[in-house]
């Protein structure tokens, strides 16, 4: 081999073996302890966990994250509205916020109520109206995103509206799909539509379903709804805005006024037998009569009234408005638009029937008390009474109260 190319072998194993050695020390770099390799990972790991957390936390701070039917990344749907509808009806310690935002409504503690349902919650208008003999009928479907509050929602809802004499309007909502009680009451049977009715009824579908019904002479609205309608199988709600805090009946109640307060009082409408209390006021008596009467501001009058005999309340808000709250059957309104409250009360009896005239024995003096504990107790009160000259057609003892004695 020639010196020249002794020299470049000499030279490329040089190279060589300094690759060589390079290569081994980058080797020895690179083969750390198992310890140091996942003691970083656990290290990168954690911090981006950690700034994936803080970015979140940021986040639902401002909203943007909430519970299904959370209504608090909604602050458009929380704006204080007119009416607000109580989402916690029940009270108590049930009222907090975090029952409040679980039920998908919206939180305010210095308001009344502090838990209200936010605008939009309820049904959505699915379809257009469709015309019938008899008025008008219209499909809802209950919105999704809307926490169930109570269980067994009616998805859809079904609205029949009967413009059944120009004084008279009815609005049914019913489940169209599955059978449920209705009150065994025969009420008039409408063979067409009112030509000349003095109501109109407009339905809306922004936001969520409501219907409104107007007097036609004075462009008013007698009876609008609001946001939070629920219909489910234990369950009815419906809150109507209305024209007058003038508003009287929904009885039976041993009050000290005939008008009633719109304070957001509640009235409980469960028949029972309990004679009046004058140191209990309010409380729920003998009859049930979801009916009220309501004077409007130009001295016209229009009455409300709701067929269902299922346990009730009624309460009265200021603005004014009520809410109705059963626990069954379905809910049926009717509306008589008077305009005289002597020809709403007409129009009302026409619907639920009228007294029957009393036979002419029974026009005489009746005694009728507690204390008839036996049948010779009450003998000596019949004795007592005619000895005193005093006339009596009848002594009839209470129920369950007389013994054989």
């Amino acid at each position: 081999m020639s010196q020249t190319g002794k020299k470049g072998l000499a030279q490329y194993r040089s190279i060589n073996e300094d690759d060589e050695e390079t290569l081994a020390l980058r080797g020895r770099r690179q083969r750390r302890s198992p310890v140091c390799i996942w003691g970083s990972f656990f290290a990168l790991m954690t911090g981006t966990l950690v700034f994936i957390g803080a970015t979140f936390a940021l986040l639902a701070g401002f909203g943007f994250f909430s519970a299904p039917g959370d209504a608090r990344g909604n602050e458009t749907a929380c704006e204080l509205p007119n009416v607000r509808v109580n989402c916690i009806p029940e009270g108590g310690r049930s009222e907090t916020e975090d029952v409040c935002l679980e039920r998908g409504c919206c939180w305010a503690k210095e308001e009344t109520p502090s838990c209200f349902y936010p605008k939009g919650f309820g049904y959505a208008v699915d379809g257009q109206p469709a015309d019938t003999s008899t008025g008008k009928t219209v499909n809802l479907t209950r919105k999704t995103g809307q926490p169930s509050q109570y269980g067994g929602d009616i998805k859809t809802v079904r609205v029949d509206i009967f413009y059944e004499t120009s004084y008279r309007l009815r609005v049914k909502l019913w489940d169209p799909r599955k059978k449920r009680y209705e009150v065994p009451l025969p009420t008039p049977e409408p063979q067409g539509q009112a030509s000349n009715p003095l109501y109109k009824v407009s339905i809306s579908r922004e936001d969520s379903f409501s219907f409104t019904v107007q007097r036609t002479s004075a462009s008013r609205d007698i009876f609008s709804t609001a946001t939070g309608l629920i219909l489910s199988s234990q369950y009815l709600q419906l809150t109507g805005i209305l024209p007058s805090d003038n508003i009287y009946g929904l009885g039976e109640h041993a009050m000290d006024r005939f008008k009633l307060l719109t304070n957001n009082s509640v009235l409980t409408l469960f028949s029972r037998d309990q004679p009046p209390n004058p140191d209990k006021p309010g409380q729920n008596l003998y009859g049930v009569h979801p009916f009220y009467l309501c004077m409007e501001q130009d001295g016209s009058s229009h009455g409300v009234f709701l067929l269902n005999s299922n346990a009730m309340e009624i309460e009265l808000g200021p603005l004014p408005s009520v809410t109705y709250r059963t626990i069954g059957g379905i809910l049926d309104f009717y509306f008589f638009l008077g305009p005289s409250p002597e020809a709403v009360v007409q129009q009302y009896t026409e619907v639920i029937g009228r007294p029957f005239m009393p036979p002419y024995w029974s026009l005489g003096f009746h005694l009728c008390r507690w204390g008839y504990d036996t049948a010779n107790n009450t003998l000596k009160v019949v004795e007592r009474m005619r000895d005193s000259g005093i006339p009596q057609i009848m002594c009839p003892p209470q129920q369950g109260r007389t013994g054989s004695g």
